[in-house]
């Protein structure tokens, strides 16, 4: 690990840590590249560590943390299964436990004699003798010597390890131990935090950095919830910033007035074969009220099938494109509708065909390779630039 770096969210992880081919691979695959992005890897499920105890009272077949100094280490292969392991005797002030890590010999250089370690793992029993496998490491910097030390004081608080999703070359420890590193490195002073405080203490969320400690290493099930709680309303939070935002660069934006003539609408409406009902006239007013305004429409016609939905956008159509721009250079506007399959597509061009029979009104269908060769020659024309109108129907 390189010495006297700032650790900021962007930094890259492969600027502050020594990392294998494979595990640069893995990383890649889980789209991790920076320190950020192994901030938001966010466990699936958390594992429970056990209650943190004192060596003299593990139990066999238990979950538990202890908290001790390591006082020797060893290498060396299982007698039958020539299994590579490493082991270390750890004590705290009531005792001594060994610590064993199958297939994991490399445990040996993280364990120095003398280093204080937290390990969290089940107690198992051999030959009268309780020893703990493949227990959670981590270092600490001081550890409690006395049983009534404050740590002791909560047997009942349960410890939680967060469980990450793994792939080749990096496992869920991996990750866990990696981002201990980075939050080691205090990076937390430089997150953004981009919910506003009033927001935060109106729904009882945690800030940023608080949510972040929890989310990886929370003590109990509330902090971890509400970590979740907070990073959930943060994303819904984001998109309707980021729609406000759009919303409001849509608006920015002039739109044509179109002018409506009620009896040249009334006469087109009096083409179909049926009498339109009260809503179907009433959300095609609300449409063309949209459309007689300078700012942009964006407005969804929701209803059944047979509800009326493509009479409404047909009559909305025949106004725009009755109507002439400001300058009147061009001509009428012009209207495109859009449908999500070419079976629909069709389906329509044959409906708005009936629809608009005898009138000065071009109507064309652009499927397939023949939109293809009219995007290609309207990208060679020169356009002349406008905001467009949104309007759906579905």
């Amino acid at each position: 690990m390189k010495n006297q770096l700032t650790v900021l969210p962007e930094t890259s992880l492969a600027e502050i840590f020594r990392l294998t081919p494979l595990q640069k691979a893995g990383l890649t695959k889980l789209g991790i590249a920076t320190v950020q992005d192994m901030l938001y890897y966010f466990p699936v499920r958390y594992e429970s560590q056990g209650s943190s105890r004192t060596i003299d009272s593990l139990a066999q077949g238990e979950l538990a943390t202890v908290h001790g100094r390591v006082v020797s280490t060893n290498v060396h292969r299982s007698v039958r299964t020539k299994v590579p392991m490493a082991e270390a005797i750890v004590e705290d002030s009531t005792g001594k436990i060994k610590a064993v890590w199958f297939h994991q010999a490399y445990m040996v250089k993280k364990l120095l004699p003398n280093t204080m370690v937290k390990l969290s793992g089940k107690i198992e029993d051999r030959k009268g003798t309780l020893y703990m496998t493949n227990p959670e490491m981590s270092q600490v910097e001081n550890i409690p010597m006395e049983k009534d030390h404050s740590l002791w004081q909560s047997e009942s608080e349960t410890l939680l390890f967060p469980v990450y999703p793994e792939t080749k070359g990096v496992s869920s420890s991996f990750i866990y131990h990696h981002i201990e590193k980075t939050l080691a490195m205090g990076v937390l002073d430089h997150v953004q935090e981009i919910i506003p405080d009033d927001i935060l203490k109106k729904y009882h969320l945690p800030g940023l950095r608080t949510a972040l400690v929890w989310m990886h290493a929370p003590k109990n099930n509330d902090d971890a919830s509400s970590a979740r709680k907070r990073f959930a309303f943060e994303e819904v939070f984001a998109i309707q910033l980021a729609q406000k935002r759009e919303r409001a660069l849509f608006k920015a934006h002039d739109a044509f007035t179109i002018k409506l003539k009620k009896e040249t609408l009334d006469r087109f409406i009096s083409r179909f074969h049926f009498t339109p009902t009260g809503g179907q006239l009433q959300a095609l007013q609300d449409i063309l009220s949209d459309l007689q305004k300078t700012s942009p429409m964006a407005r969804l016609l929701e209803g059944d099938v047979g509800s009326g939905k493509t009479f409404v956008a047909a009559s909305a159509a025949y106004v725009v494109a009755t109507s002439a721009p400001r300058d009147n250079k061009f001509g009428n506007l012009q209207v495109a509708y859009m449908a999500p399959t070419e079976i629909l597509a069709e389906q329509h061009f044959k409906s708005f065909t009936e629809y608009f029979r005898n009138l000065p009104i071009e109507i064309g269908l652009l499927t397939g390779s023949t939109c293809k060769k009219f995007l290609r020659r309207s990208t060679q024309a020169e356009q002349r630039p406008y905001r467009a109108r949104n309007f759906s129907s579905g």
